[in-house]
């Protein structure tokens, strides 16, 4: 636990709040009261005006730490904000492309900027409060932002744009694009792509901030009476010492472990309960909704007094994405795999197989926390296909029917004429169900 010593006043006097937000710049707001959302409520022309904004490399989701707002941020910003004792009660954060490149993929880069930079601030912060408002909205082709640079700079276009928005409304972003690329014989849109666009690739945001001691900054500005009043020769009061314990920093996952209950309580007919140990490790990138999944399946058992086997060695690898912004990993996903398998399964003295076989299939789930531990609970399900080449086998010798203790394949021809894998078993449906307990076990360090 982080543990600060502050400075609380011991007078009836009171520090003027300009005092604190003549420190901060215009992207960070001090809320008087979180109950009130209108002191969280920003109007866009206000929003455009204030917001910090970083940008993004072209087609990219992931933080350009190099950037000089995002420097600003985190050598100044931040340390003034948790020296201070700040805590974040509100987010107004909007993620946005430029209007180059299809549609569903400007949808994509909107979001996963959104979700990156949420991330960062709220890992960084040292105090957050436990619910807070937030307005997070993304923006696949942001044309109102373009025609508010515009007219910031005297763009000697602003008039083009501005006529085509109102002709096509500005949700009509197919229409937007489409006349703005044939206008001017196509240069407009190349001097724009050249010289605005890659200001659109950002996120932007604007925090709202409440000091965890009112009593050191007032929540509500004085009115000019109540300053009239104020000692002009007001003397710095002798602080006293007050200890406030603040929440540790954020965890990041980076590896998970886990185990599908389903198979670990396996019952097979005709065997009998024979439990399908398996192991899976998921491993967590640095940022973005993607994450790599391997498992493997060995379940290894016989009953030799019966002629029954279940020996199973499945490898199986996965790629998934995650829907839910932000970097916890619950909430609906999608996922792709692919499988290979070798096996030997055996019922009864006439009945065994031996094989091996690949497959894939896409996958759908749902992740949800077990708390605020390192538990988290999955259900998923997937379909696909599954292919296997494999031979079967008896007990004894299929040709003279001696039963000498050893195996054979059930092939009764010429010796010279076998080939091992003569059959071929193809299956296109259901392949995996499974309610998986996955454990965190390690994590990344927040700097």
């Amino acid at each position: 636990m982080a543990v600060c010593v502050t400075a609380a006043f011991s007078t009836g006097s009171e520090a003027p709040r300009w005092l604190l937000t003549d420190s901060l710049p215009v992207y960070v707001r001090i809320i008087a009261d979180t109950e009130d959302e209108s002191e969280m409520q920003i109007p866009d022309s206000l929003y455009n005006a204030i917001a910090g904004s970083t940008i993004f490399r072209v087609n990219r989701t992931e933080l350009n730490l190099n950037d000089p707002w995002l420097q600003e941020v985190r050598d100044s910003v931040l340390p003034f904000a948790n020296s201070q004792e700040l805590r974040l009660v509100g987010i107004d954060l909007r993620g946005a492309a430029s209007p180059e490149g299809p549609y569903w993929n400007n949808v994509r880069l909107s979001k996963g900027r959104a979700a990156a930079l949420r991330e960062y601030l709220s890992a960084r912060l040292d105090s957050v409060a436990d619910q807070i408002w937030e307005n997070q909205t993304t923006v696949a082709e942001d044309y109102a932002r373009l025609l508010w640079i515009m007219e910031q700079r005297n763009d000697p276009d602003t008039e083009l744009l501005r006529g085509i928005i109102d002709q096509y409304g500005i949700d009509d972003c197919a229409a937007i694009k489409k006349a703005l690329q044939r206008a001017n014989g196509g240069a407009s849109w190349k001097r724009l792509l050249r010289d605005i666009f890659p200001e659109l690739r950002s996120a932007r945001v604007v925090l709202m901030m409440q000091k965890v001691h009112p009593k050191c900054y007032p929540p509500i500005l004085p009115t000019p009476a109540e300053m009239q009043e104020i000692d002009i020769q007001w003397q710095t009061p002798t602080p006293e010492l007050a200890v406030v314990t603040l929440p540790k920093r954020v965890k990041r996952h980076m590896l998970s472990v886990s185990t599908n209950l389903l198979y670990d309580a396996f019952w097979m007919p005709h065997y009998g309960m024979a439990p399908m140990v398996n192991l899976g490790l998921e491993y967590y990138p640095k940022s973005g909704p993607w994450t790599l999944k391997a498992e493997f399946m060995w379940p290894y058992y016989h009953k030799w007094s019966k002629n029954k086997f279940f020996q199973i060695r499945d490898y199986h690898l996965e790629v998934r994405r995650y829907f839910k912004p932000g970097w916890w990993h619950t909430g609906p996903y999608l996922a792709a795999y692919v499988n290979a398998t070798k096996y030997g399964i055996g019922l009864s003295k006439t009945k065994g197989w031996q094989g091996e076989g690949i497959g894939g299939a896409l996958k759908a789930g749902w992740v949800v926390s077990l708390g605020k531990g390192n538990w988290r609970l999955e259900f998923h399900a997937a379909v696909g296909g599954w292919t296997s080449r494999y031979d079967p086998y008896v007990y004894g010798n299929p040709i003279t029917k001696e039963e000498d203790g050893d195996y054979y394949y059930d092939w009764t021809g010429k010796k010279q004429d076998f080939k091992k894998r003569n059959y071929r078993f193809t299956w296109f449906g259901p392949t995996e169900v499974g309610v998986t307990l996955m454990f965190d076990f390690l994590y990344r360090k927040v700097k």
